[in-house]
């Protein structure tokens, strides 16, 4: 079952990860008297991340929330799926990704035609 979405947009976890978020599995039915300081903290990242506009304004605010998450372990994943990927010989410019499957450079794929 996966929660975020595309590991690649740290936004996609706002709905876990934010008081707010349906998928927000700790803390059930948080509200401002029994809310964590750095689920506060959270709730602030993400608002404030929504805003910016740029990869180096961003960065600095999904780093602390990584740091954060790390820090208090909220949830603990208990596995990462295994992949098992084929590829026609045929098909070049193909470099599977731990993160992202296959496709995430779809616009630099192409078909060898010889």
């Amino acid at each position: 079952m996966g929660l975020t979405g595309s590991p690649l947009e740290p936004h996609d976890g706002k709905n876990v990860w934010t008081t707010k978020g349906t998928l927000h599995m700790f803390n059930p039915n948080p509200n401002e008297s029994n809310k964590y300081d750095w689920e506060k903290e959270l709730d602030d990242i993400f608002n404030k991340a929504s805003l910016k506009l740029t990869y180096d304004e961003r960065k600095p605010l999904y780093d602390r929330y990584q740091e954060i998450v790390s820090e208090q372990n909220p949830m603990i994943y208990l596995y990462s799926p295994s992949r098992i990927i084929a590829i026609r010989k045929k098909i070049k410019n193909v470099f599977p990704s731990k993160l992202s499957g296959v496709l995430y450079n779809l616009d630099e794929v192409y078909i060898d035609k010889e």
